[in-house]
């Protein structure tokens, strides 16, 4: 569970409890989407229109509220009356507040969103749009009025196309050219390039030149912990100096 669905928990005054894996009785919700899926299927033909199929989903939507469900005894429809007696109130206005909107952002005219020092491509139909952006593990997310549109691996080169934005973003300026396809990859091949040719590798052997070679590499080791990297750059001049020369003096400080 991470820290934020813990605060958020507190704060609304629930409990999050994880569901099984592979056991379909602890994911009741998405198992009703499911079985609405199931239920359209007899349906198939009947419609020609979202219209048509909006009117069969709600048809369907009060059977299944209505129906009494084997493991309760109960329909769903006078079941929620009885346990909303036993909801409690949401929090005060300032704690809601505190909870943000999705971070936002305009779509340039490359078709790039920036995020995180990096921009990152979508379809060339959401230029100047505003999306929404989240992240996921190493994933980027992007949204529009909801809707997932895009998904990137979040990356450190400062542009991220795929080849179908790319094809599109260049395709007014190459119309016409035979070598369209063979100038795209070339293109995109540069700009994986690009994050190799910005890197710039300390060896240990540099970071005992200065002070400063010192931070910067101790700052480029993954390794080490980001309380330890804000520490050493908070040390005043005489502990620099002391820090520096007990560096040369003694490796182990690298570990």
């Amino acid at each position: 569970m991470n820290h934020k669905m813990v605060q958020f928990a507190k704060d609304m005054n629930f409990r999050v409890e994880s569901c099984k894996t592979r056991h379909a009785y602890t994911k009741g919700t998405n198992e009703a989407r499911n079985k609405v899926m199931d239920w359209l299927r007899s349906y198939s033909g009947e419609f020609d229109s979202i219209e048509e199929l909006q009117k069969i989903v709600d048809k369907l939507n009060v059977k299944m509220n209505t129906n009494i469900c084997q493991g309760t005894g109960m329909s769903p429809c006078l079941l929620f009356i009885k346990e909303k007696e036993y909801l409690t109130p949401l929090p005060d206005r300032t704690v809601l507040d505190g909870y943000p909107s999705p971070h936002k952002v305009k779509v340039s005219s490359q078709q790039l969103v920036y995020f995180n020092g990096a921009q990152y491509s979508v379809d060339r139909k959401y230029i100047d749009e505003y999306v929404s952006i989240e992240t996921f593990d190493d994933m980027l997310q992007i949204y529009y009025k909801g809707k997932m549109i895009q998904v990137h691996t979040i990356s450190r080169n400062p542009i991220n196309y795929t080849k179908k934005h790319y094809e599109q973003s260049i395709s007014k300026q190459l119309a016409g050219n035979k070598d369209f396809s063979k100038v795209v990859a070339n293109n995109l091949s540069i700009m994986d390039k690009l994050l190799d040719a910005r890197e710039i590798v300390l060896t240990r052997n540099d970071a005992l030149k200065s002070y400063d070679h010192m931070i910067a590499y101790l700052v480029s080791q993954e390794s080490l912990s980001s309380w330890i990297k804000r520490f050493i750059q908070t040390l005043n001049k005489e502990e620099r100096k002391i820090f520096l020369y007990r560096s040369i003096k003694d490796s182990s400080i690298y570990h």
